[in-house]
């Protein structure tokens, strides 16, 4: 008997992930109930990057976001849609690790940014979290969801 193939996803090409989520997302709202102005946006890594780019360029309409360890090769990239598409009536809860390299100022600078075009945001920051999701995620995603839709 043959395997199925397996499907994987990756967000390396920003083109096409920007064009197949938002496809994604309008077929799975077409074929089941979804409150639209309930949805939370969430990634880790390259794809908390590619959440925050959908929700605030509007791609992909979401009341708040989840970004863990969020990658952006340049957050300052942003500054033209949020520019163009503020003010927003949305909400962003950020984990960063002061461990991860890179990530750690990305969500430092993510979360100085926002509030300027009316986005409130929480960091969560974990003082010895390398790039990877908290050992107490299952835990705290209540409290980053209740924080993510409170505006909704």
């Amino acid at each position: 008997m043959k395997t199925p193939p397996r499907l994987l996803y990756t967000w390396n090409d920003w083109d096409w992930a920007l064009q197949e989520v938002p496809q994604r997302y309008a077929t799975i709202c077409a074929e089941n109930p979804i409150d639209i102005g309930r949805v939370v946006l969430a990634g880790f890594s390259i794809g908390g990057g590619l959440a925050a780019w959908l929700g605030l360029s509007r791609l992909i309409p979401a009341c708040g976001l989840i970004l863990v360890g969020p990658f952006l090769a340049n957050p300052d990239h942003l500054l033209p849609i949020l520019e163009k598409y503020g003010p927003y009536n949305l909400r962003a809860y950020i984990v960063a690790g002061t461990r991860d390299r890179y990530c750690y100022g990305v969500a430092q600078q993510l979360a100085k940014m926002l509030p300027n075009f009316g986005i409130a945001c929480k960091l969560d920051v974990y003082a010895d979290l390398e790039h990877s999701f908290p050992l107490d995620f299952e835990r705290k995603l209540p409290e980053a969801l209740d924080f993510a839709m409170s505006g909704a």
